[in-house]
């Protein structure tokens, strides 16, 4: 079974209070290869974000306790 991962992530705060989210992300088990200066992005109203973020802490345990300040 796979679950998703976000490797690396940045975030960047639009004027207009929007923000997008940059994620180099792909699958636990899989073995594409992935180069270190492929990112994706979307944009964001900070409420959803928090949501999207919230779902890949359902029963995960993280290495580190994190919040999300934005």
């Amino acid at each position: 079974m796979g679950y998703s991962i976000i490797f690396e992530t940045y975030i960047v705060k639009l004027p207009d209070g929007r923000i997008i989210h940059f994620d180099r992300s792909g699958c636990n088990n899989d073995n594409m290869g992935r180069k270190q200066n492929e990112f994706t992005g979307k944009i964001y109203n900070v409420d959803d974000f928090i949501k999207y973020a919230e779902k890949f802490k359902v029963g995960s345990k993280p290495k580190k306790k994190l919040t999300i300040s934005i």
